[in-house]
């Protein structure tokens, strides 16, 4: 009578150790590209029922002073563009005399990591614990 709870409180936990193994190796099949920027999420007549029962908004045209506030070129770089690079062009000699110093600088880590290290004054033995002061008794 108790066998039968036992087995599928058993059989429980294998099975979800069975479906963890029955993979053959191959990475999953990846998932559906998102939709292009271009592309619309929503069908013009889902877009015109959210907007009727009120769950969308539109986007109306921004305030005069909003307008007036912002600036005409924006100083921001957009998403996907990769900058120009306007730093300094250094000759082959001051990219090695970089490299030297570099190096030299390594070298000094290197010597100052492994230096002789004084011995420690621990020689392994743990002095015995001090009790604290026990309190004194009323009398």
């Amino acid at each position: 009578m108790l066998l039968f709870p036992r087995l599928i409180l058993l059989a429980l936990p294998l099975a979800g150790l069975l479906a963890a193994c029955a993979t053959d190796g191959t990475p999953p099949a990846p998932l559906a590209a998102a939709p292009a920027p271009t592309e619309t999420r929503e069908k013009p007549a889902e877009s015109a029922l959210a907007n009727r029962l009120r769950v969308t908004t539109t986007v109306g045209e921004p305030a005069a002073f909003v307008r007036e506030a912002r600036p005409a070129q924006q100083d921001y770089i957009p998403v996907g563009v990769t900058p120009q690079r306007t730093g300094v062009q250094r000759s082959a000699a001051e990219l090695q005399a970089m490299e030297k110093e570099l190096d030299a600088q390594r070298q000094r880590s290197r010597a100052f990591a492994n230096r002789p290290k004084p011995p420690s004054p621990y020689d392994g033995r743990v002095p015995p614990r001090l009790r604290p002061a026990a309190p004194a008794q009323a009398e």
